[in-house]
């Protein structure tokens, strides 16, 4: 798999936006596994997490003339969390399975979308990153929202890969700490709201 820029998947979408098979393979060469990984770590079953992956891409390329190319790294992964979660959401699962939903959102997944269904909560978080320091905050929203990996980071902003991880620590650390109480409320709550 060749290394794709961050710049480049707009161009990328904007090229399967005009009926580009070649460029829907490399998205999708590019995007697969960070997106499995994401999507495994919720739902927490890979044949499952694939069905979803599959149902995504499908749906992707049929609705490509309605989707925007502007940040498609972004749409596809809120897509592949809001799925997990209808999944979640449909299934019976137990209180470990929360927890280790929470836990995986804690460590790697931690994303803004999730707060972003309650509005109280979602300003409670809002006012956490916003408390973040400038650079922390900027590369936090890079890894976490728009879910570039800390090596494209890291190339974008011509850092080490490690002061990227540096600084999402720092980030989650802080985050964790004023959002103390929040985190699993809101999990399960979005599991019913979706």
């Amino acid at each position: 798999m060749e290394s794709i820029e961050i710049n480049d998947f707009n161009l990328l979408a904007a090229q399967v936006k005009d009926g580009s098979p070649l460029a829907y393979k490399k998205l999708f060469d590019a995007l697969w596994e960070p997106l499995f990984r994401h999507t495994q770590c919720i739902v927490m079953d890979e044949h499952e997490a694939k069905d979803i992956l599959q149902e995504i891409w499908i749906d992707y390329w049929n609705r490509r003339i309605t989707i925007s190319p502007i940040n498609i790294r972004a749409y596809l992964f809120q897509a592949a969390k809001y799925k997990s979660l209808n999944y979640l959401r449909n299934t019976k699962f137990s209180k470990v399975h929360v927890e280790a939903l929470d836990q995986c959102l804690q460590e790697d997944e931690f994303s803004i979308e999730f707060l972003e269904k309650d509005k109280l909560l979602g300003k409670i978080l809002e006012d956490a990153i916003n408390n973040l320091p400038e650079r922390c905050k900027a590369i936090f929203k890079m890894s976490r929202m728009e879910g570039y990996s800390n090596d494209e980071i890291a190339q974008s902003l011509n850092i080490s890969k490690r002061s990227v991880e540096n600084q999402i620590s720092i980030a989650l650390k802080k985050l964790r700490v004023d959002l103390k109480g929040h985190e699993l409320a809101f999990v399960i709550f979005s599991l019913y709201l979706i």
